[in-house]
């Protein structure tokens, strides 16, 4: 375990509110850093009673996030339980206190905060990964874990597009999908450019996968293609095709999807 001045370093350097930052130094919790249980305790007193006071949560949610928190931690062996990261522990359960009423959402902080107990993984979290969570929905979270775990976290994208082969030009018609290999998904436009804003993910324009694990997608999509242009009113000079493009996670994407996404 680490010493309690190396956790007060590491409080000093995390954008945590004046309130909670000043109660850690108070002498009921001044035993913080002795030991990771009494690490979650104290945290968990210091941030979370305000909003047990407050009403702001259900005290069911708030009970059930600090139980499977805790058990998430008994499960990391003895010599990697590491209190090291304090204060990203702290600023993480005062992130997630809006959070709690969103299943989804409260089960990745419990990832979050429970493996920065873990030295074998701790050592790539920063501030920032509390911060998206808090600013994300479940639908994006559920987006991002399907472009993760989509073969090499790579998803091929497809948009439907009319060309006038006389001028050149074309015109989008439809939806773009995403071409999962579990589905194809319609559905997640916003989703992407929120998660693109937040530097999670790249989607690269203009540009197609040419892998045959890829490929084969689109080829399927231009079988989706044959079977629409019927639908469509077409001049002669006209035609239906594809403009593909392909999304990745950033190396900022990919570092927070191993912590919160992990099984």
């Amino acid at each position: 375990m680490t010493s309690q001045n190396n956790n007060d370093m590491e409080i000093n350097h995390i954008p945590i509110s004046s309130d909670t930052g000043d109660a850690l130094f108070k002498p009921a919790a001044s035993s913080i850093g002795n030991a990771v249980g009494t690490v979650l305790d104290g945290i968990f007193h210091v941030v979370l009673d305000p909003v047990r006071k407050f009403n702001i949560q259900k005290e069911h949610d708030l009970k059930l996030f600090q139980k499977e928190i805790q058990e998430e931690v008994n499960r990391i062996p003895f010599e990697y339980r590491d209190d090291s990261k304090v204060g990203i522990v702290l600023k993480s359960i005062e992130d997630s206190r809006y959070q709690l009423n969103e299943v989804d959402i409260r089960i990745l902080f419990e990832k979050l905060i429970s493996a920065s107990f873990d030295s074998r993984k701790n050592a790539n979290i920063t501030p920032i990964f509390s911060t998206i969570l808090s600013n994300m929905t479940p639908k994006e979270a559920k987006l991002l874990e399907m472009i993760y775990k989509n073969p090499y976290s790579l998803v091929t994208i497809c948009k439907p597009k009319i060309v006038n082969n006389d001028t050149f030009a074309s015109r989008t018609v439809g939806r773009t999908h995403l071409l999962f290999k579990s589905e194809w998904s319609s559905s997640y436009d916003l989703e992407l450019t929120i998660l693109s804003s937040h530097n999670l993910i790249n989607v690269h324009e203009g540009e197609y996968l040419t892998h045959e694990i890829f490929s084969v997608d689109y080829e399927e999509y231009e079988k989706y293609l044959d079977d629409l242009n019927p639908h469509y009113e077409l001049t002669a000079n006209e035609e239906l095709t594809i403009e593909k493009s392909y999304v990745s996670l950033t190396e900022l994407g990919q570092l927070f999807c191993d912590i919160v996404f992990e099984n």
